[in-house]
């Protein structure tokens, strides 16, 4: 088998798209949202947090493979909860592929030390003032807080992504 190695322009490119799509998502759902969605969310970044204390019991504080593959599953389940609550068949179309496309990739980023303690405890808590902003239906608030998760979640992969280039570059294994 075959696993295609995404570059950064392409990364880069998966980002700008999300930049765009899901702050929009966020802000539309903080207006749709139903208190089902509320509490998925919630049972969700309740997983999450489970997830980052699991990750804090490891003795180098770093996810292995399946912890990983289950951490990338509750994404795709907590931003794809986001996206449906919007209530925009369009987005949701158009979201979908990019998710898609995302997860095709996702084999390679399985590499050691992409989800730290640090990196889980952060996404935690992004999540969890995300979901606050959606309960009380701040739109605005929604949108700039999924604008700067998505921000942030563009700087660790892509750093993730040169120290990777840089060490298969040096020869490491």
């Amino acid at each position: 088998a075959y696993v295609r190695r995404i570059d950064r322009r392409q990364l880069e490119q998966l980002f700008d798209l999300r930049d765009c799509l899901e702050p929009f998502a966020a802000q539309q759902a903080a207006k749709h949202i139903d208190s089902e969605e509320l509490r998925e969310a919630h049972r969700l970044c309740a997983l999450f947090l489970a997830m980052a204390r699991e990750v804090r019991e490891r003795p180098d504080q770093s996810a292995d493979a399946a912890q990983w593959h289950r951490w990338i599953e509750l994404e795709e389940r907590f931003h794809g909860l986001i996206i449906d609550a919007a209530r925009n068949p369009w987005l949701l179309k158009i979201a979908g592929e990019l998710r898609l496309m995302a997860l095709l990739f996702g084999p390679q980023r399985a590499g050691e030390g992409i989800l730290t303690l640090s990196t889980a405890a952060r996404t935690w808590r992004e999540h969890q003032v995300l979901v606050r902003h959606l309960e009380r239906g701040d739109s605005t608030a929604a949108e700039a807080w999924m604008a700067a998760h998505i921000q942030n979640a563009r700087r660790h992969l892509l750093a993730w992504h040169d120290r990777q280039v840089r060490e298969r570059t040096e020869g490491r294994p």
